[in-house]
């Protein structure tokens, strides 16, 4: 596996920078997609995390986690990268920092719904208080992260974690914002963990956690701490 952190190049022009960021989670997976196609039937094998910087969009980056190392393109493109191969040492008992964006959702008769919208709804029918949309999406988002922990080789410390950036989106494939679109929300996590299973939790880091992994949910960054 190998770990590339995207960055970009120090002269890009301006008006492409626009035109960048203005194409959306679908296009934005589309560029990166050319830096690992090798067949045009290939399926995807890496997961991806933007990190947008509203106040200085020249400072956003990208990491990527790969089956194969990233190739430059052949044409001008607005970034760079660097990449290295990723192979975790994990020992149970280590405690580690992490970041996750995740589509968290929950199947219910044979379909995903969205933690944040069930929980609404269902104290909508319960005849309950409605909470803050952000704390809502905090006990949602908790509940959905601390159920799936075990299976995926750690433990979460619930104190340390953040809950934040609820969004639903909506991608359209086609150019001109025609068909039919597709439907995802996602949301942030931050905290700590404690590696309980290290081969589990290290095949979670290669596979990612959660849906929506073609646009850029599902990459668990850690970090010693």
């Amino acid at each position: 596996m190998y770990f590339s952190k995207f960055t970009l190049k120090p002269a890009v022009d301006t008006r492409k920078l626009a035109v960048f960021f203005g194409q959306g989670a679908y296009g934005q997976h589309q560029w990166l997609w050319k830096y690992f196609s090798r067949s045009s039937d290939q399926e995807r094998d890496f997961l991806y995390h933007f990190q947008f910087n509203l106040q200085n969009p020249r400072q956003s980056l990208c990491y990527a986690l790969s089956a194969e190392a990233p190739t430059p393109l052949e044409q001008e493109d607005i970034w760079q990268f660097q990449t290295t191969e990723y192979s975790p040492r994990l020992q149970a008992g280590d405690w580690l920092a992490f970041h996750l964006r995740a589509n968290p959702v929950v199947k219910s008769q044979g379909k995903g719904h969205d933690v944040v919208m069930q929980a609404k709804q269902r104290l909508k029918e319960q005849s309950q208080p409605m909470p803050p949309l952000n704390q809502l999406a905090w006990e949602a988002g908790r509940d959905w992260l601390s159920r799936r922990a075990a299976d995926h080789g750690f433990a979460l410390d619930e104190e340390s974690l953040r809950v934040f950036g609820y969004e639903q989106h909506r991608l359209y494939p086609k150019h001109g914002g025609s068909g039919k679109p597709i439907r995802f929300s996602s949301l942030e996590f931050q905290g700590r963990m404690q590696v309980q299973d290290p081969a589990h939790l290290v095949k979670t880091l290669q596979q990612g956690l959660g849906k929506s992994k073609s646009f850029g949910c599902g990459l668990l960054l850690i970090s010693r701490g």
